[in-house]
């Protein structure tokens, strides 16, 4: 199976950017229309560049953190909370990485094996832990937990930056 970089509209219009694999772009064409997304564009991805994996900034994953962790706290499952997750965020980025994590789950895979496959721009604590919340049954303590680690993170970068411009 090849990977192809996808640029498609949903309903709304947004522009959303993704990799998705398939055997040729009619067949990805074909399954982003049963999604009802508009292609754009379907183009073959380098081999080079094939590693599976988003390139997601720290800014996005702490707030698409933040985000899941207050709807999981509120009892939403997973899968609805990626649905309403991908309504209250403007971040376009943001929203490939919940388009991401929806593909994954759409094709069978573990909620762990789709935060996992997001890349190396996640601390590896982050699948781990995600790991553990999704075998206990307790994503919401879990993603709470995450959140708190990576607002701590972020302070502690902070001071450390102000304290060597000082």
């Amino acid at each position: 199976m090849n990977r192809y970089k996808c640029t498609v509209s949903d309903k709304n219009g947004k522009i959303l950017k993704f990799v998705r694999q398939g055997s040729s772009p009619a067949a990805i064409q074909a399954e982003l229309q049963k999604e009802e997304y508009f292609p754009v564009s379907i183009r073959e991805q380098a081999a080079k560049n094939i590693k599976g994996q988003l390139n997601s900034s720290k800014k996005t994953i702490a707030e698409f953190t933040a985000l899941l962790s207050m709807l999981l706290d509120s009892g939403l499952s997973v899968k609805d909370g990626l649905e309403i997750l991908k309504t209250i965020t403007k971040d376009s980025r943001v929203n490939a990485l919940v388009f991401a994590i929806e593909k994954d789950l759409k094709a069978g895979s573990s909620f762990y094996s789709s935060v996992r496959n997001i890349g190396p721009s996640l601390p590896a604590i982050y699948s781990s832990m995600v790991g553990v919340g999704e075998t206990t049954g307790d994503l919401a303590y879990v993603f709470r937990k995450i959140n708190d680690y990576l607002i701590r993170q972020k302070r502690i970068r902070e001071k450390l930056v102000s304290s060597l411009i000082y």
